[in-house]
């Protein structure tokens, strides 16, 4: 799990490792392939294509059943999901990494409950994962929309926790790790966000707390992540 948060805080990286662009085969051995569930709202879906092609990094496009390569300027929907492999593959030489995109934008966590779509989506892909590789983890960042009104922000904690357990029963992995993202410094100092700092802040205290409350959880800071419209 150490190893795991490490991973995660880097996301805000720019750093561009060398590459090759001839292997691009998913691994034989299912212990090789690492797939990681990306959870969340606007944050987590993604609108820019990749600005690299990497091997050994797979993902399955949100309205698709395949993997298929992260290729340049082909591949949208992965938001932090690239940084973190990299990070990740860099942590674990030899590793193949595979991406789940499983987000809505706009998206209050009550809208990505075990009885809504994008779980049920979550859980089709998940099945899928598990033919070649090892689900080794979910990445969530959310809580935007739950700050919008203060009874969201009230109920949030409780959500999270439940969504937590909902998808380790589910996915028949009680220690399955996951990680949640902190809210952008930036969220909160606008003039259309005054009126919801209260409700920022327990949206922000939930997502910290989780570490607390559930194990083989973690937590990333947004510490120097900056807002791109």
């Amino acid at each position: 799990m150490k190893q795991l948060l490490l991973v995660v805080s880097l996301l805000c990286n720019g750093t561009v490792y060398a590459q090759a662009t001839s292997d691009w085969k998913i691994p034989e051995d299912k212990e090789n392939f690492h797939v990681f569930l990306l959870m969340g709202q606007s944050n987590m879906t993604g609108g820019r294509p990749a600005y690299e092609s990497l091997p050994h990094l797979f993902f399955i496009p949100q309205q698709e059943k395949e993997w298929v390569p992260v290729q340049k300027g082909k591949m949208r929907g992965y938001a932090l999901g690239v940084e973190f492999a990299k990070a990740y593959m860099k942590k674990h030489p030899g590793v193949t990494v595979g991406l789940i995109p499983a987000a809505k934008g706009g998206a209050s966590i009550g809208a990505l409950h075990k009885d809504s779509e994008y779980y049920a989506i979550a859980m089709e892909k998940a099945a899928i994962a598990r033919k070649t590789g090892v689900i080794k983890g979910v990445l969530w960042h959310q809580g935007e929309s739950d700050t919008v009104f203060p009874h969201l922000a009230n109920g949030y904690a409780e959500k999270l926790q439940t969504l937590v357990r909902d998808l380790r029963a589910d996915l028949k992995d009680d220690k399955l790790p996951f990680v949640v993202g902190n809210l952008g410094e930036f969220y909160g100092t606008g003039k259309y966000h005054i009126k919801n700092v209260s409700s920022i802040k327990i949206v922000r205290k939930a997502l910290r707390d989780l570490t607390i409350t559930l194990p083989h959880t973690g937590f990333a800071e947004s510490t120097g992540c900056e807002h791109r419209g």
